[in-house]
């Protein structure tokens, strides 16, 4: 049996019994005695207290190594600092299957009373009154906003503010993952924070390489090709999105860099062939192409980077923040935790909520998953940020930075887009999951070999469609 991560491991290659000094609540703190050697009662016992007379439920989705932090780091501290608690753990991989599950709970009356989530579904979930305002919470409690994020507050509040349905834990941006060797050999400069969509297309084509047949061995650049990344093209032309966002009037709304966006694409995929379309990626996805050295340039969030070294250790890749059109943004979403409506006890709810809010557990998952920065600023400029450790134990073999030149290539561009300003989550309206639909399928007419839907009628009939289904729904 492979070896439990002990909390005094994660801590000591984590750092975070120094990190405790970010803030005054409670730090996350190793164990004084030994760590227990695996498979005894005394680490089987640990994350369930003989004491425990209170039950708390905690989902989320995601991979197995990020359940670890919970099973064997913060569940376990959590308990050891309240040994009345015993925390339930719900975690479910699939992202659209969590939703599911969450809302038949709810439905069942059986609800998951602390839940994590994205913003981008948080608005399906307050709309079936699933979470609890914490409003009040946050002013009782001096929750500090202002060291949110930017983008954050709007993402996770409704009616200008007044209601707060979650605590933050995490913003995804999007950014720029390059090959520097690939632009070394082609004599190109390094995208850095000035590289605009214009300079991105010309330096595609140097990029892009064919063999004598013609055949392309390296694209200039990749992306999914899908309306999630879509929208970080839109935002950048200057385009918006919705019309009275997060409001029971919220519709879409479409101006000229909507069509900007897909004409870009269009460009990169068909008449010039500096991308690969669909039937070329097949199920590998566009992330194994660039770990593969067959794209240049690529597109994704900063979750992408670990899973990229991971997959391919030998790889030099640097990123850097979202290329500009007509305006700096950098797309992004949050996760967050809600307390349910349904909460057995609402103030142990919060409080769980809270402690996953802390500076020492953001700065944790930081730290060994780095797969998005930290909801608070406070701790994306701590120090502790720049110490990516990855975690290897317990069967898991998860990637870190090796130093600091590395922390520069890969994450710098992260504290410059947030110190800047450049991050939003305009995108992400209560009716997002039907744009997605009705705009993915567009964006597959438009860029579908020797398609004859022209950009323009694509945008304009999913836009329709959307505003029609949102309109039958109020």
């Amino acid at each position: 049996m492979s070896k439990k991560l002990t909390r005094r491991e994660f801590l000591a290659a984590s750092g975070m019994i120094a990190a405790a000094a970010l803030a005054g609540c409670a730090p996350i703190q190793a164990p004084q005695q030994a760590a227990p050697a695996a498979g005894t009662e005394e680490e089987k016992s640990e994350a369930a207290p003989a004491a425990a007379t209170k039950t708390l439920t905690l989902s989320v989705w995601g991979a197995v190594q990020e359940d670890v932090l919970y099973t064997d780091v913060y569940i376990p501290n959590y308990q050891e600092q309240n040994p009345d608690v015993k925390i339930d753990f719900l975690s479910i991989p699939d992202f659209d299957d969590y939703y599911d599950k969450l809302i038949q709970l709810h439905a069942a009356g059986t609800p998951v009373e602390v839940q994590r989530h994205n913003v981008q579904r948080l608005g399906q979930v307050v709309g079936k009154d699933m979470l609890v305002d914490m409003a009040a919470l946050y002013e009782r409690d001096n929750v500090d906003t202002k060291d949110f994020l930017q983008g954050i507050m709007p993402a996770i509040s409704r009616e200008g503010g007044s209601k707060i349905y979650a605590i933050p834990q995490d913003e995804n941006l999007y950014g720029l993952l390059y090959n520097p060797d690939a632009f070394d050999e082609a004599g190109l400069a390094y995208p850095d924070d000035e590289y605009t969509f214009d300079q991105m297309l010309e330096d595609a084509q140097t990029l892009t390489k064919r063999d004598s047949s013609g055949n392309v061995t390296q694209f200039g650049f990749i992306s999914w090709w899908n309306f999630w990344n879509l929208t970080g093209f839109i935002l950048g032309y200057g385009g918006q999105i919705w019309e009275n966002l997060r409001t029971p009037e919220e519709k879409v709304v479409v101006n000229e860099a909507w069509y900007q966006a897909l004409e870009l694409w269009r460009k990169l995929m068909l008449d010039f062939q500096l991308a690969p379309g669909q039937e070329q990626v097949g199920n590998l996805g566009p992330n194994v192409f660039f770990e593969q050295k067959r794209a240049a340039m690529f597109v994704d969030g900063t979750w992408r980077e670990p899973f990229v070294k991971k997959a391919a250790p030998d790889l030099n890749f640097a990123c850097t923040s979202f290329p500009k059109g007509t305006v700096k943004k950098s797309r992004g979403s949050t996760v967050c935790w809600g307390v349910s409506t349904g909460a057995e006890d609402l103030e142990l709810a919060w409080d769980l909520a809270k402690y996953l809010y802390t500076p020492e557990a953001l700065l944790a998952y930081w730290q060994i998953l780095w797969v998005a920065p930290p909801a608070r600023l406070s701790v994306v400029q701590s120090d502790g940020f720049k110490k990516i450790t990855g975690l290897s134990s317990g069967g898991i073999d998860y990637p870190g930075l090796a130093d600091t030149d590395e922390w520069e290539q890969k994450s710098r561009w992260i504290v410059t887009t947030l110190e800047n300003g450049w991050d939003t989550q305009e995108f992400t309206g209560d009716n997002y999951s039907i744009l997605a639909r009705e705009m993915d399928a567009a964006i597959e007419a438009v860029l579908v070999p020797n398609s004859t839907v022209s950009v323009e009628e694509a945008i304009d009939q999913a836009v329709a469609n959307t505003n029609k289904e949102i309109e039958l729904n109020r």
